[in-house]
């Protein structure tokens, strides 16, 4: 979090640097090429810095020095970039096709079970019971509910 801070403002300060550079004004000062150079100078230096801060913050080089340790431990060969386009496409269809079939599946299921069911259109008074959670309550929190 710090290396972005520190990266956010060195690129802040850098572009601020080189807008001023090129925004002399109308009475350019005798001093103006030394501030150039040195304000020059700057900027590189900072670009050192913060190349070398994005090395450091990626592992870049760490990464490129595992890489060749491990150099037995993989291959590295050619494909058929056509084939693989193909086996992914086979096994996208695939999955597809399986899902499909779930669903219809699911779906006989569900219409049998409906025609299977037995529906009731009257219901007793005491025929179906609810849970009322307020039940569990003493009367002064369910008066705070109400």
């Amino acid at each position: 979090m710090a290396a972005g801070w520190w990266l956010f403002w060195s690129l802040t300060l850098s572009q601020s640097l080189v807008i001023n550079i090129s925004a002399e004004g109308p009475f350019p000062s005798a001093t103006t090429e030394m501030t150039k150079e040195r304000i020059k100078r700057w900027v590189d230096k900072m670009q050192e810095d913060l190349v070398r801060l994005v090395k450091t913050a990626s592992g870049v080089d760490e990464l490129a020095q595992i890489y060749l340790q491990n150099t037995h431990l993989y291959t590295v060969e050619a494909n058929n970039a056509r084939q693989l386009v193909e086996s992914a496409a086979r096994d996208i269809e695939k999955l597809l096709s399986n899902r499909s079939t779930a669903l219809v599946r699911l779906a006989e299921a569900a219409e049998k079970f409906q025609q299977e069911h037995q529906w009731q259109d009257e219901f007793a008074s005491n025929d179906i019971v609810y849970y009322n959670a307020k039940d569990d309550l003493n009367e002064e929190q369910v008066d705070n509910f109400a």
